[in-house]
């Protein structure tokens, strides 16, 4: 495996800093609607209570502390708002390319690889929406790609320190959400055991001492429940049975949210399927036990929202990353070509639609930063375009990303001038 170098990291996390500025540049325009109130509502009783295990009256079993304390933390430190309630779902969204980067560059030791997959998803337009949604599954989705990453260090450098990552990831994803945290990594590890390399050494005190870990961490919850809120335990078994098996959402939800969830990528994917992508063992493995199995799961028990798909995806941009290193100058000159007349497209419409709606005396209003914002982005797909070398794999996945948080504040701004 290939030895971790600073200077990709470097690069990363300075662009990671500016793009926490920009998903955070306009966020307070985004109020919180439907079901996010009821997370906001519990954790602004936590702090004016200053109960932060199940506060009165609004106590609900169905929300796991986890989300309710990072929502109340960020209240305290930005205020009563819709930036403090989703501050930390900004920082959760950059944890996770991080970790898309991390678990990149273990299967497959290149950098480039893994940097391309941090980057593509971050330009994935499920990813960019949820950030604008509070939601307990954003946070869910890191811990799932924090235990993934923990199973990929154990396995692949034998360090004992992995296990309590690995541990406490779990007990943070079951106070985050629900046991469904547990099937991606259970998926994940089984490609580990069956395919990964065959030289098992099992730290046995730390294994064991990881395992009290993260059952007194993710325990102490329940058994603080079960003293003091009555029918904890039977409202428990239920709600975590039918959120398991009998999921409320439809059942082709899960294909469909990964192919929406992943455009543009998919006009990269579909004319490479039948390619030289499948010579190397490592995709068809990922692709069966990253995307096939817990698919299959999702779909059969519709147990899997919009936002719970994002470790999916996260898969699926570890592939095309893989991918992208296989394509020709041509085909990257092509395909960025795309990308450019998509994204020149969209930056139209978004200036022109609500003008057009205008002058037909539609209610909808449009400001200076709307259009200031659509310009600009129009801007940057040419200068992209322009002065990115023609055959530079980076070209790509900047054709994709740069736009893409440039429509994220475009959408601020439609919503503080016509609110939905």
């Amino acid at each position: 495996m290939a030895p971790v170098i600073s200077r990709p990291d470097r690069f990363l996390y300075l662009l990671l800093a500016v793009v926490l500025v920009v998903l955070l540049y306009n966020l307070h325009l985004w109020a919180t609607t439907g079901a996010e109130n009821s997370i906001v509502d519990i954790s602004r009783a936590m702090l004016a209570e200053q109960n932060f295990m199940h506060p009165q009256p609004v106590a609900d079993v169905s929300h796991r502390p986890v989300p309710l304390w990072l929502t109340s933390l960020g209240m305290t430190l930005w205020g009563t708002n819709p930036f403090g309630a989703r501050f930390f779902v900004q920082v959760s969204i950059v944890l996770q390319v991080v970790f898309v980067y991390r678990i990149a560059l273990r299967l497959f030791g290149s950098n480039q690889v893994g940097l391309f997959a941090g980057l593509i998803y971050l330009s994935c337009p499920l990813v960019l929406a949820c950030s604008r949604y509070l939601s307990a599954e954003v946070f869910l989705a890191t811990f799932e790609l924090s235990a993934i990453y923990c199973i990929l260090l154990y396995h692949l450098d034998k360090r004992p320190i992995a296990l309590y990552g690995l541990a406490g990831s779990l007990a943070l994803g079951v106070l985050c959400g629900r046991l469904l945290c547990l099937v991606l990594p259970l998926s994940v590890g089984a490609y580990v055991l069956l395919f990964g390399p065959q030289n098992y050494h099992i730290h046995w005190r730390h294994s064991a001492a990881a395992a009290t870990m993260g059952l007194g961490l993710g325990g102490f919850w329940f058994v603080h429940g079960s003293t003091h809120l009555p029918e904890f335990w039977s409202a428990t078994r239920q709600l975590v049975w039918q959120e398991t098996f009998f999921g409320p959402y439809p059942h082709w939800l899960p294909v469909l949210g990964l192919m929406v969830g992943c455009l543009p990528w998919w006009i990269v994917v579909a004319p490479n399927l039948a390619g030289p992508l499948w010579q190397n063992p490592t995709i068809a493995q990922l692709a069966v036990c990253w995307l096939a199995l817990p698919l299959g799961f999702y779909t059969l028990t519709g147990s899997v929202s919009w936002t719970g798909l994002l470790p999916t995806v996260a898969g699926v941009c570890i592939l095309i990353s893989y991918l992208i290193q296989l394509l020709t100058p041509g085909q990257v000159w092509q395909y960025s070509r795309w990308f450019a007349q998509i994204y020149s497209t969209l930056a139209v419409l978004a200036l022109v639609v609500p003008l057009g709606y205008r002058l037909l005396g539609q209610p909808i209003s449009v400001t200076w930063a709307m259009a200031f914002t659509a310009l600009v982005t129009l801007g940057v797909v040419g200068v992209l375009y322009r002065f990115i070398q023609t055959g530079i794999r980076f070209r790509l996945v900047a054709m994709a990303l740069v736009p893409s948080l440039m429509l994220v504040l475009y959408g601020g701004y439609w919503v503080e001038a016509n609110g939905a």
